[in-house]
């Protein structure tokens, strides 16, 4: 992941400059909190997509928008 590449490089780049991993937890701490509100975030847009896609009255009308956008009406739900 994207967020796992980030926090290695910003250990690599505190330990070349003598940094100590004390030093570097409370900012690597911050990233990992970023990138669980970027999942719950992510997933709140995802249903909310769903739903204008599912939407009864103006069903064909909603998925043309979708296409339109790039949102893809037919992505599987996950199972918690």
């Amino acid at each position: 992941m994207i967020v796992d590449e980030l926090v290695i490089q910003i250990q690599q780049m505190g330990y070349s400059m003598g940094l100590r991993s004390s030093t570097m937890d409370p900012i690597i701490g911050k990233i990992r909190e970023m990138e669980e509100g970027m999942v719950k975030l992510t997933a709140e847009r995802d249903e909310a997509r769903l739903e204008v896609c599912n939407f009864d009255n103006t069903r064909f009308a909603a998925r043309q928008e979708a296409t339109k956008r790039g949102w893809d009406c037919y992505k599987e739900e996950k199972t918690p």
